[in-house]
């Protein structure tokens, strides 16, 4: 159920909603970090929507992912703690992925909202439609 990466005796589960919480009737997205030996929640990461993006995790110690509100977010994998946000053009359902090329490190996001879906989870839908690509360079 839904895309799971793990590092370090983390797992990372992203890609599936939680369209509403039943005893407050709100929608909310999270991202979980469990040790995949022992089950324990090491982390939560919550979102005020519905999370539909997969996670990635790297070596340096990030998990990347993305919002329905349009956000791409890099969180300490550790703590779970947000290091980063960064506005997108809509959307984010894809899975972020990473790659290097001539020793540099970079990871890629795609966005792009589509309201019907966003919709079926209980997200905003006023947010624009479209696909865009968008490409982070990695500091070392």
């Amino acid at each position: 159920k839904g895309l799971s990466v793990h590092v370090e005796g983390l797992q990372f589960f992203g890609g599936l909603p939680l369209p509403v919480d039943v005893a407050t009737k709100v929608a909310y997205g999270h991202i979980t970090a469990m040790d995949y030996q022992s089950g324990e929640v090491r982390w939560r990461y919550l979102d005020p929507e519905p999370m539909m993006a997969g996670t990635l995790s790297t070596a340096g110690g990030l998990v990347f992912t993305g919002s329905q509100t349009g956000h791409a977010l890099a969180l300490n994998a550790e703590t779970g703690e947000e290091l980063w946000r960064f506005r997108l053009g809509g959307g984010v359902r894809s899975q972020p992925i990473a790659y290097q090329i001539d020793g540099e490190s970079y990871v890629a996001i795609g966005s792009g909202n589509f309201a019907g879906i966003a919709g079926l989870v209980g997200g905003n839908i006023e947010l624009p439609e479209g696909g865009q690509l968008h490409v982070f360079k990695l500091s070392n």
